[in-house]
């Protein structure tokens, strides 16, 4: 672990917890369904830092990579190698084409204008531009209307320099709405059945996380797209549940106590003075993040941080770049103690899926959201050379 030796806010990357998760993947969709695993890291791999995430899920033998941005991708080959497979998954633009097929990103496509420029490109430069044809069964943000799928993939299938090589749909509402979930599903695979031997030899993926574990084989098909499973995070309140897996954080959220002072009563803290320090006065430590490092400012009056083993409330508002708890039944307290803004201190724990749901957020945003000013840090576990030590 690479550290300053006094480090503001950082993210703890815990690639053994990466691991264990991802065997956890393997053992319900590799060895049951033969299911490939394609490790999604857009918007840097869910906020737990693209190139560390890519690196070590290469170690682990996974060659599929999903992400967003053309960007992403380019950053996501550099790193996997030529033989991984580097799928961007939201619609990207013409202009892009030529990135994309230099690098040999495979789109998943939801226009004939974009596959008509992937092909112009494509064919200019005397390659292969490698698509997915993308059915649209209740998301409606890209892809193909199922009964116009066939036309689509045959539409594909003619222009040239273009291999269709998969299909695929995403879920809306896997994690709040199963039976809609069943109902996209049914309808994923209508229009499958209507490619007839069109789609024989294509690989068919759709179920992100909470997808994956509520609908198991039947929304398994070649390769399932973990995302928040992957990291360890709950994709909705019980979905655990599905499994008897454990899962494992990969991430922790760490910052330093800046600043212990006392107060005196009717003192108050922070913008707009929203916190008024109690008739006995009280004890209030300053720590260094803020919404600024992507720690939402929803969490004002609502939020804890971790000293000592034990909760500390948030008082006032969340600051850009700073904010203040109350430690008044924390003794001990100093400037340069650790707080755990996600991740677990002694017997307590602040998970990001429980955060999400104090603000109303979904579990995504607790780490995605951290901005580029976080160090991303690889812990890794190193065996004792010497048992008897």
């Amino acid at each position: 672990m690479l550290l300053s030796p006094h480090p503001r806010t950082w993210a703890e990357i815990d690639a053994d917890a990466l691991a264990h998760n991802l065997a956890n993947l393997k053992t319900l969709y590799t060895d049951t369904y033969g299911a490939r695993v394609m490790a999604i890291v857009k918007a840097d791999a869910y906020g737990h830092g693209l190139e560390i995430i890519v690196r070590e899920c290469c170690k682990l033998g996974v060659r599929d990579f999903g992400v967003a941005t053309v960007e992403e991708g380019v950053v996501a080959r550099r790193i996997a190698g030529p033989d991984a497979s580097v799928y961007l998954l939201s619609p990207v633009t013409p202009y892009e084409a030529e990135t994309i097929v230099t690098h040999g990103l495979i789109t998943v496509v939801s226009s004939h204008v974009m596959a008509a420029a992937l092909s112009q490109t494509a064919s200019s430069m005397n390659l292969i531009a490698e698509v997915h044809l993308d059915i649209d069964t209740g998301m409606g943000r890209a892809g193909f209307a199922p009964d116009q799928s066939a036309s689509a993939l045959a539409a594909l299938n003619r222009l040239s320099n273009v291999k269709v090589t998969g299909v695929a749909t995403h879920f809306a509402s896997a994690d709040e709405d199963p039976e809609d979930a069943r109902a996209q599903l049914a309808l994923f695979q209508s229009a499958l059945d209507g490619l007839g031997e069109a789609a024989q030899g294509l690989t068919v993926h759709a179920s992100n996380s909470p997808a994956a574990l509520l609908l198991g084989g039947a929304g398994a098909y070649q390769m399932v797209r973990p995302g928040l499973l992957l990291y360890g995070v709950e994709p909705a309140p019980g979905v655990w549940a599905q499994t008897p897996l454990t899962w494992r954080p990969v991430l922790s959220l760490k910052t330093r106590v800046t600043l212990v002072h006392r107060l005196r009563a009717g003192d108050t803290i922070s913008y707009g003075k929203t916190y008024t320090v109690p008739p006995d006065g009280g004890v209030y430590a300053t720590v260094a993040i803020g919404y600024g490092d992507g720690f939402s400012r929803r969490f004002t009056g609502g939020g804890y941080v971790l000293l000592h083993g034990r909760r500390a409330p948030i008082r006032g508002r969340v600051c850009m770049d700073q904010m203040v708890v109350d430690v008044s039944e924390i003794p001990g307290v100093r400037a340069g103690d650790v707080a755990t803004i996600v991740g677990i201190d002694g017997d307590e724990a602040l998970a990001a899926g429980a955060m999400a749901e104090t603000i109303g957020a979904t579990p995504h945003e607790i780490t995605t959201c951290l901005t580029a000013r976080v160090a991303r840090v690889l812990l890794t576990f190193v065996p004792n050379p010497n048992p008897a030590l």
